[in-house]
């Protein structure tokens, strides 16, 4: 093989490594969703310190924040915020319900008055058969930022009022 033979795929090898060197430090610095969860250990307590099932009070037990990515410190993307709000049905919802479901729903043994709406994400029985669940809300970050885990949902916080 001649030397102009051997320096043409010297120089291809070199190309093909510095290429194939960018392309992994580009997939390496590519922005990646980030999600942060905060569940504390809250105890709903039993359900007649929250009243009856149909005027339950709910209570946060957890925060989720996801979505959004960032790149050099530069962020970017849409978050979205979550709160966990757990509270007391009748005993009848129980088979009713499955996580994923919207809240609330149509069926009378899970009607309750607590202002909750958006997915079901926890269900479980107190010890008094009442049906225990969890619904996630979306909330914007000023009302995230503002309650805290522990707290009653819907939360008397002026960042978390919605203007009827």
């Amino acid at each position: 093989m001649s030397s102009d033979g051997r320096s043409f795929w010297t120089v291809l090898a070199a190309v093909v490594g510095v290429a194939g060197v960018i392309a992994v430090g580009i997939l390496g610095l590519r922005p990646g969703t980030s999600e942060t969860q905060y569940h504390p250990g809250v105890t709903l307590g039993d359900p007649q310190d929250y009243g009856s099932s149909g005027s339950s009070t709910a209570l946060v037990v957890g925060k989720n924040q996801s979505g959004g990515s960032s790149l050099f410190g530069l962020h970017f993307g849409r978050v979205t915020h979550r709160i966990s709000a757990q509270f007391f049905t009748s005993p009848g919802c129980f088979g009713l319900v499955e996580s994923g479901d919207r809240w609330p729903n149509s069926f009378v043994e899970c009607s309750t008055d607590v202002g909750v709406e958006g997915t079901v994400t926890g269900l479980g029985r107190a010890w008094t058969e009442e049906t225990i669940v969890v619904v996630d809300v979306e909330v914007d970050q000023g009302c995230f930022d503002d309650v805290s885990a522990g707290d009653f949902w819907p939360a008397d916080v002026p960042a978390c009022l919605v203007d009827e």
